[in-house]
């Protein structure tokens, strides 16, 4: 078995019940995030984000879809898995989600990397 899919190990997204389009969706999340090309702010000392739908579609085209309860629904499951936390708030008369992630549970998704000392370079084994 290939031991990451799109950076996440895939033994843990398979435990979670996540597939393939799971893991490319966390991935535009976090590449998003550090790339600064989603809306944050900061509450009760954590950074939340927006997800701007369209950037997702435009970035991902190969989701096939702009349905945007599909992506909410899938959102929703990494609330309930742990691995974003979900905030609304009102603005004006629109309601706004935001979410920020859980760096522990995200944690447990990445890649364990072995590494040898060998003179003054790290080696992956």
């Amino acid at each position: 078995m290939k031991y990451t899919i799109h950076g996440f190990r895939q033994k843990i997204l398979l435990s979670y019940g996540l597939d393939c389009i799971d893991a490319l969706i966390l991935r535009w999340i976090v590449d998003s995030y550090h790339m600064d090309k989603i809306k944050k702010i900061r509450i009760e000392d954590k950074d939340f984000f927006q997800i701007d739908h369209e950037s997702l579609y435009e970035d991902l085209p190969i989701l096939g879809t702009e349905d945007e309860s599909a992506i909410a629904g899938r959102l929703n499951k990494f609330v309930d898995l742990g691995l974003l936390e979900k905030h609304m708030e009102q603005e004006g008369d629109k309601s706004v989600t935001y979410f920020a992630i859980n760096k522990d549970e995200y944690q447990v998704l990445l890649p364990i990397l072995k590494c040898k000392l060998k003179g003054d370079r790290r080696l992956r084994s």
